[in-house]
């Protein structure tokens, strides 16, 4: 019992540390935004990287002069966000329900002006990301590379991504 207050304490400690974290980082970027042209983005897990993809479709609506890559694992990895991933959530078309009460699917809907992007070359999806927990810059692919140079912004997430690109 007290091993599972404890665990539950610290896991509360984490999630609460994360959120402030987050809070800074997005107020940095909403700082600077209206000056960057080229984002680089690594993904970290799933869960937080399609609310991450509607944050990314903002960006591109606010600002007119944006690029943004994003470079996710290149294969499944654990439960970070792959290349085939953020290709089916941009592709995704409901066979089976082609409308809800309002009219149109939610999540085709949500992603039409991400894909619009994309077709436009404002959003690039690179295919060859890392393929590895983490990211080690000593081995990412030329496409990835390409990206990277010159960009203003760099957004990493996902703790793996962070300590990795922290101790290169």
């Amino acid at each position: 019992e007290g091993n599972k207050n404890k665990n539950l304490g610290t896991l509360s400690n984490n999630i609460l540390r994360a959120q402030a974290e987050q809070e800074v980082e997005k107020k940095k970027v909403e700082l600077n935004l209206d000056k960057v042209q080229k984002v680089v983005f690594f993904p970290g897990n799933n869960g937080e990287d399609i609310l991450d993809l509607v944050r990314i479709q903002k960006m591109l609506k606010d600002n007119p002069n944006l690029l943004i890559y994003a470079i996710p694992k290149s294969r499944q990895i654990g439960n970070n966000l792959s290349y085939e991933d953020v290709e089916a959530v941009l592709d995704y078309v409901s066979s089976s329900s082609p409308s809800t009460s309002l009219g149109v699917n939610s999540i085709e809907k949500k992603f039409e002006t991400l894909r619009n992007f994309r077709l436009q070359g404002r959003f690039i999806l690179v295919k060859n990301g890392p393929a590895m927990q983490g990211i080690d810059l000593r081995y990412i692919s030329e496409e990835a590379a390409d990206a990277l140079y010159g960009a203003d912004l760099i957004i990493t997430r996902g703790k793996e991504n962070y300590e990795s690109l922290k101790s290169s």
